[in-house]
């Protein structure tokens, strides 16, 4: 049997282009229609049993999983942080002359710090939206908002509060899917 690798038709053999979509048609190899998976599938390295994300034990044989890798996606997040905040210059003149006047001038670093917040795209992994949370929940400056004397540090927490719900709406979102996908499987 041969298919059409853009349109899945059945084609008939010694067909030169597929009648629904005008593809070219290969008649080497098998002719059959390819399959692309996309991720990775964890198996337990005890059975060979797919895994769920976040467990801690395989739910066929009890092996326990330890030393788990740890998603690299947010530790490069982290590291652009650190980057940028290396990169923080002394205080200006503009800087000082605001202190003077009880009001801490937002600088460059600042921006960009705000602005890798704002637009880091978050992975749908389990992994990475944990990581991403422990790494929001550990940079929001709560005093920032008793001290009305400093809205960049007020700036910088609202931009990680603002990209937690992000993820937090998201996660829900994935999830919530993941888990709906997983069920109907299960009960076809």
């Amino acid at each position: 049997m041969v298919f059409c690798t853009n349109c899945g038709k059945k084609v008939s053999a010694g067909v030169k282009f597929c009648p629904e979509c005008g593809t070219p048609i290969s008649n080497e190899g098998s002719g059959e229609r390819k399959q692309v998976f996309e991720g990775s599938v964890h198996k337990c390295p005890n059975c060979g049993e797919p895994i769920k994300a976040f467990s801690t034990k395989c739910s066929a044989c009890g092996y326990e999983f330890r030393e788990a890798p740890t998603s690299a996606t947010v530790k490069e997040f982290a590291r652009q942080l650190q980057e940028i905040e290396s990169k923080r210059k002394g205080k200006s003149k503009l800087s000082s002359v605001a202190e003077a006047f009880g009001v801490k001038a937002k600088d460059t670093t600042d921006e960009q710090k705000i602005n890798l917040i704002r637009n880091f795209s978050v992975p749908n992994s389990k992994e990475d939206v944990l990581e991403f949370m422990i790494l929001a929940s550990s940079n929001i400056d709560v005093s920032a908002y008793e001290n009305n004397n400093d809205p960049t540090a007020k700036d910088v927490s609202n931009a990680w509060i603002a990209k937690t719900d992000q993820v937090y709406q998201k996660a829900k979102l994935s999830f919530w899917y993941r888990t709906r996908i997983c069920e109907n499987t299960r009960n076809v």
